[in-house]
């Protein structure tokens, strides 16, 4: 009924269009256009009982929420794009908006101001309709998003195509979190460079990389912990077993370097990345801690189809048309690991700490997950997910095993 509204308003001849694009109104000289997406995600979780060492039992964290409830606007008027976008999941408030951006040509590419995502890394970048899994990897979560805090952060973003393969990405931002939120003291910046020499209907060979530095000033940006086995989100807040990997102390800085590959035979594609992260001040004046995180999936479309590569974003996305009627399964794995390199449990402060009576005073500051699962595609629209997560995190040396399912609709 909005959709209508707007268009009946400012464009009175418009074309209307619905498909898994949203639902797009265009003027008829073609200056003008808007287009309305939306994406509903309800997801379900259980823990396991099996916890060792006699941890806490995550019983009471099982059951079901809105995971993302996100209403997307997009305009264009002549040169000029913008973009508004809200996660009616986590509240109608100003932390709850993702995107919030006006864009314009600029030195061969686009350069947005306002408010998106960091040009960080493969799947931090992939939209989260698109996930082969329900949750990002630890580079996503914990090095780059920072468990969610700073995925969108308020900045100056430019991307440039080098060549029909070859894309250049920049971007320089606010250094802690988004709008909404309490306000960061600090810069940073994220680059990232990507290329994909083959792009056939039968291969893709896909290699990148990114680099980036965030300095934190007169405010300590707190704890980067890991949710190892699956998470439950009610209103944004991640529940479920997770380690703290590091802290960051004020005046200090984090800076990183990324690659990324992927590779793709007919309905299989194999996906990688390597994240090196050094926080600086983390265990004191003068000291660094180097975190390492990387991951290995695969994806397998049973039914035929292929995960497809999106130039102008530089990610991988979900078959926009189906073989079959009836619709598509895909296969997915995924193995998952991060670690703190310079400390051990126990041994630094704020850094890889668990209750005394059940940490391994001395073991290696590290987590791992398996995930494995399967998505059903009803239509390019619609789709349902399971996810079985069997996380390890070797400082309590605790094994939590967790089933997830997502319904999704997303226009």
């Amino acid at each position: 009924m909005l959709s209508l509204c707007l268009s009946a308003a400012v464009a009175p001849n418009a074309i209307a269009d619905f498909s898994r694009y949203g639902t797009v109104y265009k003027s008829d000289d073609g200056q003008f256009s808007y287009q309305l997406n939306a994406r509903l995600q309800y997801d379900a979780v259980r823990f396991d009982d099996g916890r060792s060492n006699n941890l806490t039992s995550f019983d009471s964290q099982d059951g079901s929420y809105f995971r993302r409830g996100y209403v997307t606007f997009n305009t264009k008027w002549g040169k000029w794009t913008a973009r508004f976008e809200n996660d009616f999941a986590i509240d109608v408030s100003l932390k709850a908006v993702r995107e919030f951006w006006i864009s314009h040509p600029f030195a061969g590419g686009e350069i947005l101001f306002g408010q998106h995502k960091p040009f960080r890394g493969l799947e931090e970048l992939s939209s989260s309709n698109e996930l082969s899994l329900m949750e990002r990897p630890f580079s996503a979560t914990t090095i780059f998003g920072a468990n969610a805090e700073r995925q969108f952060q308020p900045g100056i973003f430019w991307r440039r195509p080098l060549s029909k393969t070859l894309l250049l990405q920049l971007s320089a931002y606010n250094a802690d979190h988004g709008l909404g939120t309490e306000v960061g003291r600090g810069v940073g910046t994220a680059n990232r460079l990507s290329w994909i020499p083959v792009n056939t209907p039968k291969q893709l060979v896909y290699f990148g990389g990114s680099v980036g530095y965030d300095y934190f000033t007169d405010k300590a940006p707190g704890t980067r912990s890991v949710s190892y086995a699956g998470r439950s989100s009610a209103g944004g807040n991640v529940v479920g077993p997770s380690q703290r990997i590091i802290d960051i102390g004020e005046d200090a800085g984090q800076a990183y370097g990324g690659l990324e590959a992927a590779f793709g035979t007919g309905s299989l594609h194999l996906q990688s990345e390597v994240v090196l992260s050094s926080y600086e001040d983390a265990a004191g004046p003068g000291e660094a801690d180097q975190v390492l995180s990387y991951y290995g999936q695969a994806s397998f479309f049973v039914t035929g189809e292929r995960k497809e590569y999106q130039l102008a974003k530089a990610r991988f996305g979900t078959p926009h048309a189906l073989r079959h009627g009836w619709g598509a399964v895909e296969m997915t794995a995924r193995y998952d690991s991060i670690e703190n390199l310079d400390h051990r449990a126990g041994t630094g402060t704020g850094v890889c700490l668990a209750n005394a009576a059940v940490a391994v005073v001395g073991a290696e500051c590290e987590a791992h997950s398996y995930t494995v699962g399967v998505n059903y595609y009803f239509n390019p629209l619609i789709r349902v997910m399971f996810n079985l997560v069997n996380g390890y995190d070797q400082v309590t040396d605790d094994h939590t095993q967790s089933y997830n399912l997502r319904t999704q609709i997303a226009f």
